[in-house]
């Protein structure tokens, strides 16, 4: 327990210092570790969350003033348990009292995309639910990296990997893009609490040294910069998940067809999860709203049934 706290206290010192904040300054606001070690992981979120709020205080009131709430839930993902700390309303909308069925990492594992896979990558990492289900599969997983910009969603997600014990997973707090600057990201539309200050950006080429068993892809209509400016991504992965934010797409002008049919569609049999339904789609499919496509890489040309429920 003390090495994952030394992490995670290390982790946000290192995410403040991106923001403009002594590393020292934000490694001062977390207790010793003597002074929390025996807490049961409702107390420990109690004992640390006037913390994360005192910090995002630091960056800006309007984001300390989201931290409303100092609660735990628990999802039960067959074999093993998850939990989950709320420390927002996005949260406990999200994730308290959610059923498993609304988690599309039930989609991914009963596809198959997920057997076998030893580094994950997750763009778009919100609060760490599917990187922490990710790091529990039951073949080792030698570490899930993911990428989330907006910094309350990185403490809540570090929180999770605390409460846990995970060790195995890698949060980096920038979003992931295909240059290396910072840009101004806003959150208007979005599903995310704050992002309206300058971020710096993880470049995709200096991201993704590791071979990727599986990419998941869900960073709210800026799939397109992505997809569009790195298409070598579909070659550097065996399976795919990608959100297709299309009234995102279009609040910007963007048609949605200029990420989709990027997709190498022979060499992967793609499916839109609709519910509990896959529907195998093509270059010529038509799709709406927001969408979930889960791209399963062909071996040897072998076919996946077009449509089949979980």
């Amino acid at each position: 327990m003390n090495k994952v706290y030394e992490q995670y206290v290390h982790s946000l010192g290192m995410t403040y210092l991106l923001h403009g904040k002594p590393y020292d300054e934000t490694v001062s606001s977390f207790p010793r570790f003597d002074q929390i070690w025996n807490l049961s992981a409702k107390q420990l979120v109690t004992r640390l969350a006037e913390g994360v709020k005192l910090r995002l205080n630091g960056i800006s009131q309007s984001m300390g003033a989201l931290i409303t709430l100092e609660e735990v839930t628990s999802l039960d993902v067959g074999g093993f348990e998850i939990l989950i700390p709320i420390l927002n309303q996005q949260g406990c909308d999200w994730y308290k009292n959610v059923p498993i069925s609304n988690y599309d990492f039930v989609a991914e594992q009963k596809l198959g995309l997920l057997r076998d896979a030893r580094v994950i990558y997750d763009f778009g990492g919100h609060h760490g639910v599917w990187s922490a289900f990710y790091s529990k599969l039951p073949r080792l997983i030698e570490a899930v990296y993911t990428f989330e910009p907006s910094i309350i969603n990185v403490e809540i997600a570090q929180l999770l990997m605390l409460i846990n014990g995970i060790t195995n997973v890698v949060i980096n707090p920038t979003a992931i893009s295909v240059k290396v600057s910072e840009e101004k990201l806003s959150s208007d539309g979005l599903l995310v609490d704050y992002i309206d200050t300058p971020l710096p950006l993880s470049d995709l080429k200096t991201a993704m040294w590791q071979k990727a068993d599986f990419i998941k892809v869900d960073i709210e209509g800026f799939e397109y910069e992505l997809i569009t400016g790195a298409e070598w991504i579909f070659s550097a992965c065996r399976n795919m998940h990608l959100e297709l934010h299309i009234p995102h797409l279009k609040q910007r002008g963007l048609d949605y067809r200029s990420v989709f049919n990027k997709i190498p569609f022979d060499k992967f049999d793609v499916y839109w999860l609709q519910g509990s339904t896959f529907t195998e789609v093509g270059p010529g499919s038509q799709l709406e709203g927001f969408c979930t496509l889960l791209l399963k890489g062909k071996l040897g040309g072998g076919q996946v049934s077009a449509i089949s429920n979980y």
